[in-house]
């Protein structure tokens, strides 16, 4: 029996249209432009302008905290749960 290409198409779509945004933000970061309409080179400037500033140092390692004391809990109760369905 032959499938329908249209949910690899749908998918493959999807995909582009929620990552190409991504992509284009992330390089675009990258643009020593101050503002994106034209490329003007590849820098670090922005890092390290967001880097100097102290208080977002702070919520920066005050969020990975959250996420290591999270992501442990998540491994924790997954762990558990999947004792307690055996």
């Amino acid at each position: 029996m032959k499938t329908s290409p249209l949910p690899k198409i749908t998918t493959w779509f999807l995909l582009i249209f929620f990552y190409l945004p991504i992509g284009i933000l992330v390089l675009n970061s990258f643009n020593a432009s101050r503002f994106g309409t034209t490329w003007q080179g590849f820098t670090f400037k922005w890092y390290v302008i967001l880097l100097d500033r102290e208080d977002l140092c702070l919520a920066l390692c005050k969020s990975l905290k959250i996420t290591v004391v999270a992501s442990i809990g998540a491994l924790v109760l997954g762990t558990t749960a999947a004792f307690c369905i055996e």
